[in-house]
This record gives C-alpha cells, structure tokens and sequence, in this order.
C-alpha cells in the first residue's frame, strides 16, 4: 500500500506484532494518514489474506466494496486482493488480524458476503467480537493464559456468528453437536485440546463442527471450559479426591494456569476453588 499525510514532518507510526499460530495479531499506533491500496499496489503483492481490523479509540473512513465510516470497536473484514482507501484524521490505535485464506474459508462458506461490511459494536455478536479484538496486543497474545488454538477458534467463532442470520438447527447438527460434547466431556482433562483433534476424532472436518455448535449458538472454547469446570466441580466437591490440592485439580481438569483456573471457577460457580472446598478438606 501506498501512504501519505497531511502533515509529513510530524508524522510518525509504531507497529508491534506477533503470531497468533497461524494468524499474524498487529498492534498500530500512530498519527493522522492517508493509505491506498490500488491497482498498481495490488500487482506488487502475490499473497492473498484477509484482515479483520477494529480501531480501538478513532473514528476512520474505508473504501473497500463501499464507502464507509467506522466508529471505534467496529470491526470490518478486509480482503488484500480488493482495492481500498483509508482516511485517519487523527492519532489512531488499529488491531489488525491478518488471516489466511484457508483459516477463514473453514468459518466463513462465502467469506465474500462479508468482506467490506461494517460489524457494529453494538449489535449482536458485534458487541462480544468486538470486545476480544479491542483487548487483543502482541504483549497479551505472548502472555495469554489459554492456549492459542483456543483463543484464535474463539475468534473465528465470533466472525462465523457475524456473518449472517443463523439458520434453525438442523436434526445432522444437533446429533453433531451432541457427539462433540460427548467427546469433550471424555477429553476435557488434555491441557491442549483443540477442535481439530475432536473433529479428527468424529471423523468429521472441522468447518463442519464449529457450524454444529453455532447453530446452537455455541463456540468450541466456551463448551470446553464448561466441561472443565464441570469436572473440577465434581474433584473439588468429593471426598475420594480430598487428598489432591486445588493446583492438582485444576491441571486434572485440564487447566494449566491456576489464576485462569480460579478465575473461571468464580465466574461460573461463584467461589474459588479454594472455596468449594471448603475447612473440611483442608484438615
């Protein structure tokens, strides 16, 4: 892309990036520009990717498949072999995902209806994809606490559930649905599970299962962490695993950070682990 500014001499830009496994998560920060991506930019570049960017504290204008102007946390799907404008008018602060084409194809049947259209902050999924793009840097994806397999299929989940009205269930994807759950509550204690090792399991590609649980408004991430916290419920509250500590417990629920694994516990039990528990086990 090309790049300009109105005020050159005082025009200055930092970008921070690392590797989300397959996806590339930059975090740029800088002043007010002008950027094109046009027809002799398009023949200097052979790769082709799509980018999922939110602006974190700007308003921006886009040209790409439309005119529009996006408030901070909206979030638009850019795709790189399609000509675009951006206008900056201000100090900016962009997220920008770049994806590769075979990830988004298996969450997106026709990414084309989504490139180019704004996904508001503050309807539907918008307002909950929005919220995990805005937090996301290169310093938290280093240090996140769940692997990033999980974090990047919670991604691609939010972009499937933005890109269209959800269909009524069909009766092939509630048997799926189903037959996932069953294999994650039998594997839920592998600290590094991951959907491609439950749909290889099933037999089935992995497309296909995240379709089965959004249709049910599910995403891989959330069932697997209900499952673990439903095993470190069932450890925690009897008296045959008394003799294990929180921590042990936690990594036989499959958890592989404690703080991740008290936070969730009080998030969706209320209490702590430690709590749970309680004088008794301690003794």
């Amino acid at each position: 892309m090309s790049v300009d500014s109105t005020n050159e001499r005082d025009f200055s830009a930092q970008l921070t990036a690392t590797s989300l496994g397959s996806i590339s998560v930059t975090r740029c920060k800088g002043t007010s520009h002008n950027s094109h991506r046009a027809r002799r930019e398009l023949s200097y570049s052979q790769e082709h990717s799509y980018h999922l960017l939110v602006s974190v504290q700007n308003n921006w204008g886009l040209v790409h498949r439309g005119h529009h102007l996006l408030m901070p946390g909206d979030v638009v799907l850019t795709d790189s072999q399609v000509a675009h404008d951006i206008e900056i008018n201000t100090r900016f602060d962009i997220v920008n995902l770049k994806l590769p084409v075979d990830w988004v194809n298996a969450w997106l049947p026709d990414p084309s209806l989504l490139v180019g259209r704004p996904i508001s902050r503050g309807e539907g999924w918008g307002q909950t994809l929005s919220s995990v793009l805005s937090c996301l840097s290169p310093e938290f994806v280093a240090s996140a606490p769940v692997p990033h397999a999980v974090l990047a299929d919670q991604i691609g989940a939010l972009l499937a559930m933005n890109s269209g009205d959800v269909n009524p269930p069909k009766a092939a994807d509630r048997a799926l649905r189903d037959a996932v759950h069953d294999c994650i509550v039998q594997r839920c204690g592998e600290p590094m599970l991951t959907a491609s090792d439950i749909a290889a399991f099933l037999s089935v590609s992995e497309s296909d299962l995240h379709a089965a649980l959004s249709a049910f408004s599910e995403t891989f991430a959330t069932s697997l962490l209900a499952a673990r916290i439903d095993l470190a419920t069932q450890l925690l509250t009897s008296p045959v695993w008394a003799r294990l500590t929180e921590t042990e417990i936690g990594r036989q629920a499959g958890f592989v950070d404690m703080a991740h694994f008290e936070r969730a516990c009080l998030r969706c039990n209320g209490r702590t682990p430690a709590q749970m528990r309680g004088p008794r086990s301690r003794q």
